[in-house]
């Protein structure tokens, strides 16, 4: 079991800050002494969904969604959330790259983090306003976040609206709920789908071979 923790809190104004904690033996510290959301503008910056994973080296790893602003605008849904994903090397925490979405326009969430030997691998929900939400996965090569394999990887990636803003309808499938493992050399990941407006949401698994 890890003795680490993510928590946030409300900052001002208005903003949610992403804490990492370690338990001493006596009692939680934050590991750096402060909060790690990426933005460092003076607006507002809202952090959430944050997941941990630790390396054969026993570093840590946190991938998380956020949104930021200038603006003074205080509503997060509004905004365009970002994946992030940092590491602590025992003393400091680093910014893996930058953004991972596939595309910085659009709205992501819900990351997931797994890590064979030091080789990190993401994935997360990601959509634009008026489209569904789709699976993407990256991984660190070392300078850059790279896809992992075919991405999206939904089991059906139409992204076709025929429908409007306010009533969007698509021949798609809804992922969500992204969750990656791994064996030691091959990347699992499962979600849930639904293949149509009409249809439940169903479980699926696909594996990666790294490498």
């Amino acid at each position: 079991w890890s003795s680490d923790v993510c928590s946030s809190d409300l900052g001002t104004p208005d903003s949610s800050r992403l804490w990492i904690k370690q338990w001493n033996g006596s009692s939680w510290t934050a590991l750096g002494g402060a909060y790690i959301n990426r933005s460092s503008s003076g607006g507002q910056s809202y952090a959430f969904d944050a997941k941990l994973a630790c390396d054969s080296g026993g570093n840590i790893w946190v991938a998380w969604n956020e949104a930021n602003t200038a603006s003074g605008s205080w509503y997060y849904w509004s905004l365009t959330p970002q994946i992030y994903v940092s590491e602590w090397n025992g003393s400091t925490w680093t910014s893996i790259g930058a953004s991972l979405n596939n595309n910085t326009s659009n709205w992501a969430t819900d990351p997931s983090i797994t890590i064979i030997g030091t080789t990190p691998y993401v994935a997360w929900g990601e959509r634009a306003l008026v489209k569904p939400n789709l699976i993407y996965a990256k991984t660190w090569n070392g300078s850059s976040w790279v896809a992992a394999g075919t991405t999206p990887i939904n089991r059906n990636t139409n992204t076709t609206n025929n429908g409007s803003l306010n009533n969007p309808v698509y021949p798609f499938a809804w992922a969500t709920h992204a969750r990656l493992t791994n064996d030691g050399a091959n990347v699992w990941a499962t979600w849930t789908e639904q293949q149509t407006p009409s249809d439940y949401a169903h479980v699926y698994v696909s594996e990666y071979a790294s490498g």
